[in-house]
């Protein structure tokens, strides 16, 4: 009997977002499909902007993202150059979710960094949304996160991993957590 209602609490909590579950697909960019990464969209082309899958530099695993920009006038251009994916299924409406993710940055002058929005269709805007610490320069790879509630009337989310001004990140290991 135990067993039995064992399997039915498992089943309920897998179906309705179980705790940590991570939203995103492809969260290091290792599944490629015509040399792009699966799930992720290449947003904000502009010249002198480059999207790679990088083989060389990763956190962990094969690949990581990575953006180029050798042009300064991209820099504060909307949408900055991003990699970006969107969940429009299973949203966890009501609920905290966590943005994790490591970036490596070089020679950026401007910033690097990871975002999460939430839009809505009817209201064409975004709801609430939340930035990870920018990093500037060269750094190693570094940690970086941010939260919020993904509030009623969600449509989308959409996760991005963004420069904004010259140089290069890298971006690896990208998780949507739920809380």
């Amino acid at each position: 009997m135990w067993a039995g209602l064992l399997a039915v609490v498992v089943i309920i909590i897998l179906a309705s977002g179980s705790i940590g579950e991570d939203f995103l697909r492809n969260s290091g960019g290792e599944d490629l499909l015509w040399k792009g990464p699966v799930g992720w969209s290449r947003v904000g082309f502009y010249p002198g902007v480059t999207f790679a899958v990088d083989d060389k530099e990763e956190f962990s695993g094969l690949h990581s993202l990575t953006i180029l920009c050798t042009d300064s006038s991209v820099r504060g251009k909307q949408p900055p150059p991003n990699w970006s994916q969107e969940i429009v299924e299973g949203l966890p409406l009501g609920r905290q979710v966590v943005l994790s993710a490591f970036i490596k940055t070089r020679n950026v002058a401007g910033f690097a960094a990871a975002a999460i929005q939430c839009l809505s269709y009817d209201q064409q805007k975004i709801l609430v949304s939340a930035t990870t610490g920018s990093l500037q320069g060269s750094t190693d790879w570094k940690a970086v996160s941010c939260s919020l509630l993904v509030p009623q009337g969600t449509d989308k989310v959409r996760v991005s991993c963004l420069l904004s001004g010259t140089g290069q990140a890298w971006f690896d290991d990208i998780e949507l957590d739920v809380r």
